[in-house]
Parts: structure tokens; sequence; C-alpha cells
């Protein structure tokens, strides 16, 4: 009985984080709409690189989401955010790594969705959709494509720290 309040416990505090950290990416992504409105974005330190890439991370995971609500509104971010960066590059070397990244891993990704779009949907398939119903986001689809992008953000966080960074591993 334990284990069940312990899994229940778990579950509760990682929607709660999930939640918390979707609100925290779309809040961020209306501080970037009102830099540019406000003209603001070329006054902004190398530090907005590190501050998009946690945002960024969660755009992709909703893009790689298999609702289309969400994976269309993790799209529309991404892009905006891609949109950011690319202005950015012109002055901060992060930001030239945040492009490659992240447009490696959405392309990645629609590779992913237009191949699973060409196959017909397996019995599997279908009770694992009516089984998370509409209201239960499944994170974990396109994971493993997110999680090998978070190599390249790990090494763009050694290079932000001073450590080596090597442009030829990207």
């Amino acid at each position: 009985m334990s284990s069940e309040v312990g899994s229940e416990k778990n579950k509760t505090t990682r929607t709660m984080f999930m939640r918390r950290s979707q609100a925290a990416a779309n809040d961020f992504t209306t501080v970037l709409e009102q830099l540019i409105t406000a003209d603001l974005l070329d006054f902004c330190q190398s530090l907005i690189c590190i501050a998009m890439a946690s945002a960024m991370h969660i755009h992709l995971l909703n893009f790689a989401s298999q609702y289309h609500l969400i994976h269309q509104m993790g799209l529309r971010h991404l892009e905006f955010h891609l949109l950011v960066v690319q202005q950015l590059r012109k002055t901060y070397f992060g930001a030239e790594i945040l492009h490659h990244v992240f447009y490696t891993a959405r392309d990645r990704i629609q590779k992913m969705k237009s191949k699973e779009s060409s196959t017909t949907l397996s019995h599997e398939a279908l009770s694992t959709a009516f089984d998370s119903g509409p209201g239960h986001q499944n994170w974990t689809e396109g994971l493993s494509e997110v999680e090998s992008m978070s190599l390249y953000l790990a090494e763009f966080s050694n290079y932000l720290d001073g450590g080596d960074f090597d442009m030829g591993q990207l």
C-alpha cells in the first residue's frame, strides 16, 4: 500500500514539475516577445543564450508530442525562438550553437513524425492513445531524439563555463 502512495506522490510531483516547466517556458517566450516589441533584443547579454536553451528544450518536447495541438504549439514556439536565435547569431557564438542543436533536433523529429504518419496505426498505438487520453500529454514520445540533443546542450554548457569545446564535434 505504501508503494501505491509513493508512486501516486511521484506522479503528482512529476505533473507539477511538468506544469511549472511549461509555464516557465511560456513566460520566457512572452519576455522575448516583449524584448522584440521594445526593440531591446540587441541590448541583451550573452546570458540570454543560456536562458533560451531551457525554454527551447520544453518547446522541443512539446513539438515531439503525439497530440496535434500540443505539437503545433511546440512548433510555433520553437520556430519563434529559432528566429530570435538567428538574430542573435550575428553577435553571440552561443547562439550559433543553439541554432545548430535545435535546428538539427527539429529536423530529426520532423523526419520521425513523417515516418510515423506514412505508416498505419497499429492496434498497440491505438490502445496506448486511448489509455493516455486527450488530457494526458505524452512527454516521452520522441524523448530519445531530444535526449541525444541534450548531449549537444551539455557541450554548450561546458563551453559557457569555460571548458574546452570543439565545434567539429557538432
